[in-house]
């Protein structure tokens, strides 16, 4: 037990009570006694002293309070005060027998408070006194005879001194700093302090350290005789149990474990001179003292949350140091193999060597829950279950759950080594599974062959079939090898065929580990026979070896038809790509169709590739088929920039087919409906001649439009009115769905859906302007292109500003716009009297079509011939599509719009010939040669070659275009002079304001101008003036602008208004002048430029 420093022996506080009531024995007697009282306490250093004038409290219960502060005794109290009160208040007043318990409380208070203030500056000052004498000591370790042992009692003399008035944090750094000047001392000095480095005393291997009364450790330490085990023990033991004092369970255990671990690596260096196994034992025994002891200190106390996980974690760290000696203890008594184990290190193989180990050599172990475990194999099991469960525990309230699925595995592997195969298959299952979700495929591995084996031995097949496919999958990835893999597979093959139950396996395509990653390339009907559709299944294997199947499935769905199911018999999965053809006995209506799921079975087992749940469907559109219409909807051929779409035109395609009668009904998304209408306008023309058209009315019936009865090779033009149920922007995009019921000649009715996607806002845009001069006036028109897709114009034309007009910019034969480029028309209006009165109002016509279309018409031109060549018509449905996919997706028409030449990618023609397989005898060798033809006609064409092939439907936009002319036109005219401009240098310029035009008779009028700030210029004069002009006589004045940049600068812009707000239309003859302004004096470059 530490004893208190000699310091604090003395008395913290002297007291001296008197109790007189009569002044002259007060002089004669009592203060005589006083002051020889003082003087023997001052003859000593740091003493603190208080009289206590003691008083009866009678004759104040019978006289108010003013009288007490008159009496006698409060006169006397007072001369106290002024006789011992030199430099601080010394005095204190205690009155007895007083009637009211507050005074007797107030008197008490004053008393205690004096005493407390008394008794703490004594100590203050001792503990100054002993701080001195403490570093006196330290600074003369260098000096002969010095001692740390001496040292270590003064200072922990001092630490309990705190620790007794409660200051721990204080004590606690004391040993912190006595700990550090040990090891410095060792360091330098040696061991000359201490007897021996100790741990020989028999127990010592499993000493309690929280335990400080096991040996006389403070007299031994006195004595020079302690050992360097038994110090640090000492030492340690008085830290951890001042961190408990402090409420830190947290902190007791970080450094319990931070002892432990450094503490072993000295002892190591001493295990020839200690018992065998010393270390393992001691450090069991530390970790398990501590833990028991915070474990005790948290239960009574009440911590907050964070507090309790940070806790935990440190506690979890502890009791592994205990379970890692007691790896050692079954490593050395055979328990324990290093296979057991899941990451043996090298010292745990060396034991594992050596085991079992001599019966002597475990006997010198003392601790009893050793003893116990090296007693037998269910002792050991018993232990290491119990301290892993306690990690685990720990480990899963402070949250640290991948560490505590380390622990529970090491549970999961004794169990298997113990063959308790249940046990560990139950827990071996929760980690595989949490190692596989956090992406450990390591550990996962390991595990899941162990769990494999527990799951095959409880004859849980339908598990044991998931972890055999898991390991396979695993095995992709590198984690297994070859032979491993192939040993699962055949296991699977094997306990797949034999299972009672169904099993399904979901195969993740975006995980690197699957199996088989499935895609569906083609979807395509068995064209021009009603006898099915086939689509081709790529599969591909990761596996080594091959993998039968008995069967394969395939379901599509479209949104106008039943689901598809296609089929394929047994197969054989080979390593690598397999395609696979599956059939499906029914016709497809021509839609979209998405892929659904994917299913390959070998007997119980099936595995499923769910393309509804990957990012992007797989969808296959089928709606080219010669047996079918082709129906495309955007906006109508002819409109206006200046209003929002109203209607949208329907372009139906009957390809082959004679329509007898047939509906068209429509939809949209987000809103809107077919306009409330009657009937509605359509246009019959041929495919070839577009321009020879028949114009008829078609009849609508709840917003059902009635098709007219029309032969093949038509396209009909119907234009539909489309209201919208709230206001749009022009830039939203509507999906529409169209769907067309028709009834054939031979009575077949047929039902087609499609999908586009329409935007209502026009393909260009257009900014219009009018600048009037001083003869009339001059119209400017931009046109934009805001398509991604370049545009061809053909002609762009005004209309409506009169004979004399003079257009300009307008351009050549099919000029074409990339996606943000512009076009500059400009007409110049000459203006009349007539005109200047009543203005003009013209409209500026753009006819135009996108680039697409000419390859598309050009290549749909090209295969019907070829078809017609080689008598294969009935598969221009095919063709089409196929030129859709080969080559319209793949061609470059930005290069095209730009170079009039466009080069087709290449294609295979074989795989006409594979697509067509299924059709009669010769239909593909057909099919090849006209993929043939079409590659060398179309390998590289230019726009004049597809012109002549071709005939385009033309759109047409037009905007509206009004001139307005003022009643009075003004030109207001900046000129500045010929000489050299400078920078810096003010520049004299001529400003004149002159009336052009003006009503006859007109007075003279009040005209405002302002020349405008700019960062070029600064202006010294009248820079904005109202002035009067009269209609025959210019106004002049002069200003100097000065400028402020060098280089070529344009004049400022100078504005006119009316005073009085009346319109005005100014001229600007100087609008384009320029000023070349040199650097300064010496650099002169020049002066105006037009």
């Amino acid at each position: 037990m530490p004893m208190m420093s000699t310091h604090f022996l003395g008395p913290l506080l002297h007291l001296y009570l008197v109790s007189v009531e009569d002044a002259d024995a007060y002089r004669q007697s009592s203060k005589k006694q006083i002051q020889e009282w003082l003087s023997s306490i001052n003859q000593r250093k740091n003493q603190e002293w208080l009289i206590v004038y003691v008083t009866s409290g009678e004759a104040s219960t019978k006289t108010s309070t003013a009288a007490k502060f008159l009496s006698m005794k409060s006169s006397m109290y007072d001369k106290l005060k002024v006789d011992f009160n030199i430099k601080k208040d010394r005095v204190a007043q205690l009155q007895r027998n007083v009637a009211s318990s507050k005074d007797a409380a107030d008197s008490w208070n004053e008393l205690l408070l004096k005493m407390t203030d008394g008794i703490l500056t004594c100590f203050n000052s001792m503990l100054l006194q002993a701080d001195e004498d403490v570093k006196r000591i330290e600074s003369q370790s260098n000096l002969p005879g010095w001692n740390y042992c001496q040292l270590f009692v003064m200072k922990e003399g001092l630490a309990f001194s705190y620790e007794l008035i409660n200051v721990i944090d204080e004590a606690l750094n004391i040993y912190d700093e006595l700990e550090r000047s040990f090891y410095d001392n060792l360091a330098t000095q040696g061991l000359q302090f201490f007897k021996d480095f100790g741990g020989r005393t028999p127990g010592d291997d499993s000493v309690d350290p929280l335990t400080i009364k096991r040996k006389p450790y403070r007299e031994m330490i006195l004595a020079n005789d302690i050992t360097i085990f038994d110090f640090r023990m000492y030492l340690f033991g008085r830290q951890c149990l001042l961190t408990m004092k402090l409420n830190r369970p947290t902190e007791a255990c970080e450094r319990a474990r931070s002892f432990v671990v450094s503490f072993s690596r000295t002892l190591k260096d001493y295990d020839a001179a200690l018992v065998p196994h010393f270390r393992i034992s001691w450090a069991f025994t530390c970790c398990q003292s501590v833990v028991t002891q915070c474990e005790e200190l948290v239960a009574v106390n009440k911590f907050s949350p964070q507090t309790v996980r940070e806790y935990e974690a440190a506690k979890a760290e502890l009791l592994h140091v205990a379970r890692l000696q007691l790896d050692k203890i079954g490593l050395l008594c055979g328990f324990l193999a290093p296979s057991v184990l899941s990451t043996p290190s090298e010292e745990q193989r060396k034991l594992s060597e050596n085991s079992p180990a001599r019966v002597d050599e475990l006997d010198s172990v003392t601790n009893v829950e050793l003893r116990g475990a090296m007693a037998n194999v269910d002792g050991f099991d018993s232990l290491y279950i119990k301290l892993c469960q306690r990690a685990a525990r720990s480990l899963e309230i402070s949250g640290r759950y991948r560490t505590m699925f380390l622990v529970k595995g090491d549970s999961a592997l004794l169990h298997f080594h113990r063959a308790r195969y249940a046990i560990a298959g139950e827990l071996l299952e929760n980690m595989c599974t949490r190692y596989s979700a956090t992406g450990w495929s390591v550990i996962e591995a390991s595990l899941l062959e162990k769990l494999a084996v527990c799951q095959k031995e409880t004859k849980q097949y339908a598990k044991y079939l998931m972890s055999c496919l898991s390991l396979m999958e695993l095995g992709t990835i590198k984690m297994l090898g070859k032979e491993r893999i192939e040993f699962y597979q055949m296991e699977a093959i094997t306990y797949s065929e034999v299972m009672e139950e169904e099993i399904t396996s979901t195969l993740n395509e975006d995980s690197d580990d699957v199996l088989f990653k499935i895609a569906v390339t083609s979807f395509t009907e068995n064209v021009g026979d009603d006898d099915g559709s086939t689509a081709e299944v790529v599969v591909v294997s990761a596996l080594p070896r091959d993998f039968p199947i008995h069967s394969i499935s395939m379901s599509m769905t479209s949104s106008n038809q039943d689901p598809m199911l296609f089929t394929c018999g047994a197969t054989t999965i080979q390593p690598g790509a397999n395609k696979i053809s599956v059939q499906c006995d029914r016709v497809p209506l021509p839609g979209e169709f998405v892929v659904n799921q994917v299913l390959l079975r070998l007997g119980k087992l099936t595995f499923l590739s769910d393309f509804a749940k990957h990012p992007t469907p797989t969808t296959f559109v089928l709606e080219e088929s010669p047996m079918y219409l082709w129906t495309i909807v955007g906006l109508p051929d002819t409109g206006t920039f200046d209003d929002t779409p109203t209607d949208i035109l329907v372009r139906i395609y009957t390809r082959r087919n004679d329509v007898n009668s047939g509906t068209l009904q429509m939809s949209f998304q987000p809103i809107g409906a077919v306009g409330r209408v009657n009937q509605v306008a359509a246009r019959i023309s041929a495919e070839t001649d577009p321009e020879a058209a028949t114009e008829v009315m078609l009849d609508v019936t709840d917003g059902v439009i009635s098709l007219p009865e029309c032969g093949e090779l038509q396209v009909i033009d119907i234009t539909v009115p489309f209201e919208a149920t709230e206001m749009l922007p022009q830039d939203i995009e509507l999906s529409v769905k169209s769907t067309v019921i028709y009834v054939v000649p031979d009575g077949r009715r047929r039902v087609q859906a499609f999908k586009d996607s329409l935007q209502l806002a026009q393909p260009m845009d257009v900014v219009r302007n009018t600048l009037v001069y001083e003869d009339g006036a001059f119209v400017d028109v931009t046109i934009t292109n805001v398509n991604v897709m370049p545009i061809r114009i053909t002609s762009a034309l005004f209309e409506g500003l009169g004979d004399n007009c003079e257009q300009f910019g307008l351009p050549n034969p099919n000029t074409t716009l990339q996606c943000g480029q512009t076009l500059r028309l400009a007409c110049q209006v000459p203006a009349d009297a007539d005109v200047r009165s009543n203005g003009l109002d013209g409209t500026v016509k753009i006819q135009y079509h996108f680039v697409h279309e000419e390859i598309e018409a050009f290549l749909i031109r090209t295969l019907d011939n070829l078809l017609s060549a080689h008598s294969c018509q009935r598969y221009s449905g095919y063709f089409a599509a196929f030129a859709i996919r080969c080559v319209l997706n793949r061609v470059d028409y930005d290069a095209y719009a730009a170079s009039d030449v466009v080069t087709f990618p290449p294609w295979d023609p074989e795989e006409c010939a594979r697509d067509l397989r299924g059709e009669p005898e010769g239909a593909g060798e057909r099919a090849v040669k006209v993929a043939e033809e079409l590659l060398q006609i179309c390998s590289t064409t230019s726009r004049a070659s597809i012109f002549k092939a071709i005939r385009l439907r033309h759109k047409t936009l037009t905007t509206k275009v009004q001139v307005r002319f003022s009643k009075l036109t003004v030109s207001v005219h900046l000129e500045p002079p010929t000489i050299p401009a400078s920078l810096g240098v003010p520049l004299p310029c001529q400003l004149e304001v002159r009336v052009l035009h003006h009503p006859e008779g007109a007075p003279p009028v009040s005209l405002a101008y302002e020349v405008a700030e700019t960062q070029e210029w600064a202006v010294d004069g009248w820079r904005r003036k109202t002035v009067t002009v009269e209609p025959t006589k210019p106004f002049s004045t002069q200003i100097s602008l000065i400028p402020l940049v060098p280089g070529r600068l344009s004049l400022p812009r100078v504005s006119v208004r009316g005073w009085e707000g009346g319109e005005v239309d100014v001229v600007r003859p100087s609008a384009g002048v320029q000023v070349r302004v040199g650097p300064g004096r010496g650099g002169v470059w020049g002066g105006k430029e037009e």
